[in-house]
Protein backbone atom coordinates (compact mmCIF):
# COMPACT_ATOMS: atom_id res chain seq x y z
CA UNK A 1 0.00 0.00 0.00
CA UNK A 2 3.03 2.83 0.90
CA UNK A 3 4.22 2.20 -2.39
CA UNK A 4 1.34 2.85 -4.30
CA UNK A 5 0.82 5.64 -2.31
CA UNK A 6 4.40 6.83 -3.87
CA UNK A 7 4.13 6.25 -7.41
CA UNK A 8 6.10 3.62 -9.23
CA UNK A 9 7.81 3.82 -12.38
CA UNK A 10 10.86 1.33 -11.06
CA UNK A 11 11.19 -0.51 -7.88
CA UNK A 12 14.56 -2.30 -6.83
CA UNK A 13 14.65 -4.47 -3.69
CA UNK A 14 17.08 -5.59 -1.68
CA UNK A 15 19.93 -4.06 -3.59
CA UNK A 16 23.38 -4.95 -2.60
CA UNK A 17 26.28 -2.12 -2.32
CA UNK A 18 29.77 -1.51 -1.32
CA UNK A 19 31.39 1.37 -1.83
CA UNK A 20 34.75 2.95 -0.39
CA UNK A 21 34.38 5.96 2.13
CA UNK A 22 37.37 8.40 3.02
CA UNK A 23 37.47 7.99 7.25
CA UNK A 24 37.07 12.08 7.47
CA UNK A 25 34.07 12.02 5.24
CA UNK A 26 32.27 9.86 7.46
CA UNK A 27 33.98 11.23 11.00
CA UNK A 28 33.96 14.81 10.16
CA UNK A 29 36.01 15.50 13.09
CA UNK A 30 39.07 13.81 11.98
CA UNK A 31 42.01 14.34 9.61
CA UNK A 32 42.29 10.66 8.76
CA UNK A 33 42.11 9.71 5.07
CA UNK A 34 42.64 6.15 4.68
CA UNK A 35 39.43 4.61 3.00
CA UNK A 36 36.40 2.43 5.00
CA UNK A 37 34.64 -0.06 3.08
CA UNK A 38 31.12 0.49 3.53
CA UNK A 39 28.82 -2.47 2.74
CA UNK A 40 24.74 -3.02 2.88
CA UNK A 41 21.84 -3.93 1.02
CA UNK A 42 19.75 -1.33 0.38
CA UNK A 43 16.16 -2.73 1.62
CA UNK A 44 14.11 -0.71 -1.30
CA UNK A 45 14.65 2.16 -3.78
CA UNK A 46 11.70 3.57 -5.38
CA UNK A 47 11.89 5.36 -8.88
CA UNK A 48 8.75 7.40 -9.39
CA UNK A 49 10.14 8.92 -12.51
CA UNK A 50 10.38 12.62 -10.31
CA UNK A 51 13.18 11.24 -7.85
CA UNK A 52 14.34 8.38 -6.21
CA UNK A 53 13.70 7.18 -2.80
CA UNK A 54 15.58 4.91 -0.49
CA UNK A 55 13.28 3.36 2.07
CA UNK A 56 14.77 1.11 4.58
CA UNK A 57 12.75 -1.25 7.08
CA UNK A 58 13.49 -1.55 10.91
CA UNK A 59 11.67 -3.80 13.60
CA UNK A 60 13.66 -2.01 16.28
CA UNK A 61 11.02 -1.32 19.34
CA UNK A 62 11.45 2.81 20.18
CA UNK A 63 9.76 5.19 22.59
CA UNK A 64 9.31 7.43 19.62
CA UNK A 65 9.93 7.79 15.94
CA UNK A 66 12.83 10.85 16.60
CA UNK A 67 14.82 8.39 18.78
CA UNK A 68 14.61 5.73 15.94
CA UNK A 69 15.68 8.70 12.95
CA UNK A 70 18.47 9.42 15.43
CA UNK A 71 19.21 5.73 15.79
CA UNK A 72 19.94 4.99 12.09
CA UNK A 73 20.05 8.53 10.66
CA UNK A 74 24.31 8.24 10.20
CA UNK A 75 23.84 4.45 8.72
CA UNK A 76 21.23 6.03 6.17
CA UNK A 77 23.11 8.82 5.17
CA UNK A 78 25.92 6.52 4.10
CA UNK A 79 23.63 4.14 2.05
CA UNK A 80 22.41 7.16 0.02
CA UNK A 81 25.87 8.04 -0.64
CA UNK A 82 26.97 4.66 -1.42
CA UNK A 83 24.17 4.03 -3.78
CA UNK A 84 24.43 7.10 -5.62
CA UNK A 85 27.87 6.56 -5.99
CA UNK A 86 27.41 3.04 -7.70
CA UNK A 87 24.22 3.90 -9.16
CA UNK A 88 25.61 7.70 -10.98
CA UNK A 89 21.53 8.26 -9.68
CA UNK A 90 20.50 10.76 -7.03
CA UNK A 91 18.77 9.75 -3.88
CA UNK A 92 16.23 12.09 -3.65
CA UNK A 93 14.35 10.97 0.06
CA UNK A 94 15.33 8.32 2.64
CA UNK A 95 12.76 6.66 4.78
CA UNK A 96 12.29 4.26 7.58
CA UNK A 97 9.72 2.03 7.55
CA UNK A 98 8.75 0.99 10.83
CA UNK A 99 7.62 -2.19 11.76
CA UNK A 100 6.92 -1.02 14.87
CA UNK A 101 5.20 2.34 14.12
CA UNK A 102 3.65 0.87 11.06
CA UNK A 103 4.51 3.97 9.22
CA UNK A 104 7.54 5.75 6.64
CA UNK A 105 9.08 8.08 9.19
CA UNK A 106 11.19 10.50 6.50
CA UNK A 107 14.72 11.00 7.54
Amino acid sequence: KIIQDLGIKEVNKEQPFLSYLPYNYIFKNSDITDKILIQGVADLIVDTGRERILIDYKTTKAKSKDQLVEKYEVQLNLYKICLQKATNKNIDKVFIYSFWFDELIPL
